[in-house]
């Protein structure tokens, strides 16, 4: 009976230090979950400051397109002023140039009637 309780007392220890170990295994086991949920909260705040910068980084670059189309807008408004004023000038030109060959042709035509006397 001694022997009997004897090896049921071992046993219970021997079972004692199998459900420590156990015990201490599933605290490791806890302890690295946690770091790792540790770490993804660090990961994810990490990214979300990313997403905040990029934004910030879009936003910019919108303001700078708009500036870019609105230029580009204000060039196109200048390019056709400009066309506008060189067709005027060609116009008076020509203009002038008919005049000139006009006052020429007359001029011509006045010489030619003076020989003819």
């Amino acid at each position: 009976m001694f022997e009997q309780d004897s090896y049921a007392i071992q046993a219970k220890i021997k079972r004692g230090f199998e459900v420590e170990k156990e015990n201490e295994n599933h605290s490791k086991f806890i302890n690295a979950l946690r770091d790792q949920e540790r770490e993804m909260h660090k990961q994810q705040e990490d990214l979300k400051h990313t997403i905040k910068q990029k934004d910030k980084e879009i936003e910019r670059l919108h303001g700078k397109a708009d500036s870019a189309n609105i230029y580009g807008r204000t060039l196109e408004k200048e390019i056709s002023d400009l066309r506008a004023e060189q067709q005027r000038l060609n116009d008076f030109l020509n203009s002038g140039k008919n005049e000139s060959l006009k006052s020429e042709h007359r001029k011509n035509n006045a010489e030619i009637e003076i020989l003819d006397l």
